[in-house]
């Protein structure tokens, strides 16, 4: 389990907790209701708990229509505990929620109760028919304040703890946005209640239930609405900013985000089609603990994952295999991105929620995957033509264009920075034999073998370039002439152990380098400097010198002496 979702399971307790053994204290501070408007008032509280309006963390309600009424006739404890007992009730039995979120709901609710009750009681309210009078309505009022501010931010506070990376405008401005609505509704509808009620007795409550549910439909509307122009707002500035952005990093942040804004998850993750290893790879993730999810990888056909890589048809599913589950909780929502009629990877939302996925949220995660795919796509085949533009095809090492600017680059910096840097300049010793004894396929395959040798010789911070034919370049950022000669006959050292393409016919073929050095500032500042007075130290210092050998510039006793520099 990762930090953020200890520390939510941790604060689900604590409040839980708190609440209901607040509750439990004050059960008998006040007067209890008869049984008959007990069990009506409880009924009521369930049904306003079950017409839910869902948000992207958390739901508003009509409730505090309950809450309210609840109050004024019988005093904050039986208003907390008929509203911790309803969505305690409505969490574990229609909505099928864990039982730690019906405790923590269960608590919530209840220190918004009772909370805001100690305030009511002591600006000195009181429950019953006194309740409504003009005096008390100070007391109402405050209670109100109270109980939404309270509720707001027990609520708030669970979601910042529980998510990696909370959006504010989700967690705290639209969500008491919409509590504000429903309590503007639910406040008048209360007292509307608790005076039928007084009035009435139960008979007058059923009269307000009508026009209750109403207000519910038209707020699930609005609330639709609302959804409706914040998805084509986020579709219209996602459609639009990719088509801008031709970096594949910068397209996988751009496209959670996009999604985090208009699609409630738990945990997210882009998984991208690697086509030589046959396999998707968790590329992109948001996950509140990332390192158990990081590594995975998915062959098509397995799981819910590979289902939809494997089929092209986006899926919710439930029932989820051990890796998904950790990945996703109670529900994961895939959808496939593709490009051109290909596999580009699969977006996958995860939801502790079983409930929490519906056709439309399939069919926006899908509208906003093909555009990802699409784009991300494009990046990757721009990145492979910026590669191509800068390798040398037959080894692939760069090629000299690239070396010699990046040479000209950290000489800039090593001037800026007053550091040092080295040469190595190689050349493979009686190539044009081995060509001619062997073939050039023979050739090809020494060169590429060479190659790997120096890759694996040198740092990744460095840089190495095929100069032309049997030439190599090797860029040492930060290495003095000592480093750089252990570097140059660590490569000559392996090369002449090595025997080349033992597959060739008449192979293997034994060969040897002889390698040059030059060190800046010592040996010039300039990239032709340091490039030709490598190449010089190699051809007078080391081939002169009967080849299979790594020399460097003023260093190589007498030969050295008849440098001539152009």
């Amino acid at each position: 389990m990762g930090e953020c979702q200890q520390r939510a399971e941790a604060y689900k307790l604590l409040v839980g907790g708190a609440g209901i053994g607040l509750l439990i204290l004050h059960l008998f501070k006040y007067p209890l209701p008869d049984a008959s408007s007990a069990v009506v008032f409880l009924l009521l509280s369930l049904a306003s708990e079950w017409a839910v309006i869902k948000l992207p963390h958390g739901n508003v309600s009509m409730s505090f229509a309950v809450v309210l009424p609840t109050l004024i006739l019988w005093g904050p404890v039986t208003a907390a505990w008929v509203s911790a007992s309803a969505i305690g009730l409505v969490n574990l039995l229609l909505q099928r929620r864990e039982g730690s979120v019906a405790w923590f709901n269960m608590g919530q609710f209840a220190l918004s109760c009772l909370g805001p009750g100690y305030v009511y009681a002591a600006l000195g309210g009181v429950p019953g028919r006194a309740a409504l009078v003009a005096a008390n309505i100070g007391p109402l009022i405050a209670f109100c304040v109270c109980f939404f501010v309270l509720q707001h931010a027990l609520v708030g506070s669970y979601f910042s703890l529980k998510l990696a990376t909370p959006r504010f405008r989700d967690i705290w401005v639209d969500a008491a946005k919409w509590d504000a609505v429903a309590m503007s509704f639910a406040g008048p509808i209360g007292v509307a209640i608790a005076s039928l009620h007084l009035v009435h007795g139960l008979s007058g409550v059923a009269v307000v239930l009508v026009p209750t549910f109403m207000v519910t439909q038209v707020m699930r509307l609005t609330r639709r609405l609302d959804e409706a122009n914040l998805e084509l707002t986020a579709l219209y500035e996602f459609s639009r900013t990719l088509g801008r952005c031709l970096d594949f990093e910068r397209l996988l942040e751009l496209t959670m985000d996009s999604v985090a804004r208009i699609i409630p998850y738990d945990s997210m993750a882009v998984f991208m089609w690697d086509e030589f290893a046959g396999e998707l790879t968790a590329t992109g993730l948001r996950h509140p603990h990332r390192e158990a999810v990081a590594a995975m990888r998915v062959a098509p056909g397995s799981g819910v994952v590979g289902r939809v890589a494997q089929t092209g048809q986006g899926e919710v599913a439930v029932e989820l295999s051990p890796a998904e589950r950790e990945l996703a909780g109670g529900a994961l929502l895939a959808v496939p991105m593709s490009a051109e009629n290909r596999l580009v990877g699969v977006l996958a939302v995860g939801k502790k929620d079983p409930d929490a996925f519906d056709a439309d949220t399939v069919r926006l995660l899908s509208i906003m995957a093909g555009q990802a795919g699409v784009a991300l796509f494009n990046a990757l085949q721009h990145r492979v033509m910026e590669q191509l533009a800068i390798t040398d095809c037959k080894t692939g090492l760069f090629n000299y264009r690239y070396f010699f600017d990046r040479l000209d680059e950290e000489i800039k910096q090593a001037q800026f920075k007053d550091k040092t840097m080295s040469v190595i300049y190689i050349d493979v010793d009686h190539f044009k034999e081995c060509n001619d004894r062997w073939g050039h396929e023979a050739g090809d395959q020494v060169l590429r073998e060479l190659s790997e040798i120096i890759r694996r010789s040198i740092r990744d911070s460095d840089v190495a370039a095929r100069y032309g034919g049997e030439e190599f370049v090797i860029l040492l950022k930060g290495a003095g002439r000592g480093e750089a000669l252990a570097v140059a006959e660590r490569i000559r050292q392996s090369v002449a152990e090595r025997q080349f393409a033992p597959a060739i016919e008449g192979g293997p073929i034994s060969l040897t380098i002889s390698a040059g050095v030059t060190t800046y500032p010592l040996d010039g500042d300039s990239p032709n400097e340091l490039i030709y007075r490598a190449d010089r130290a190699m051809y007078r210092g080391a081939k002169a010198q009967g080849r299979n050998k790594v020399s460097a510039f003023g260093t190589s006793g007498a030969a050295a002496q008849n440098f001539v520099l152009w």
